[in-house]
């Protein structure tokens, strides 16, 4: 049953079972000594011998000097409002530049977008059920 007890820990097969569809994760990276967290696309590569996780950086250079060389972690979750039910994968290790490709049919972006791999270190994850009903407004417990 993948949606028992909250939180119920994943192996790391199932992680990347989860992972392997690609999609959109949210980067957790340090610019300028701060901790920011961004969107970004995401794919599997499994033709080397380490497990490899390829990131899109569109045109954020920004982002791809903060990520040359440092550890970061990429989380994606299936969690929505419509659901109490969902996972949350994190994939934390070296991230990488790699070399552009060409940007993929529908890419917004007029030159080759930015890109980056992580080797992983650590994959993990768990299963959630969340609060079913919406938590009541506090803006009325709120003091001036």
């Amino acid at each position: 049953m993948l949606f028992g007890p909250s939180p119920h820990g994943l192996s790391e097969i199932e992680c990347w079972h989860l992972l392997s569809a690609g999609g959109i994760g949210r980067l957790a990276v340090t610019i300028s000594a701060l901790p920011r967290i961004v969107p970004v696309r995401f794919t599997l590569d499994f033709t080397l011998d380490d497990d490899r996780v390829i990131l899109c950086l569109g045109d954020q250079e920004e982002l791809a000097d903060a990520v040359d060389n440092t550890v970061v972690v990429l989380a994606v979750d299936s969690l929505a409002d419509d659901s109490p039910h969902g996972w949350l994968v994190e994939v934390n290790g070296i991230a990488q530049l790699a070399p552009a490709h060409d940007p993929a049919p529908g890419c917004p972006h007029q030159t080759r977008p930015l890109m980056a791999s992580i080797t992983s270190a650590l994959v993990s994850g768990s299963t959630y059920r969340l609060c079913d009903g919406a938590l009541p407004a506090t803006a009325d417990r709120i003091e001036p």
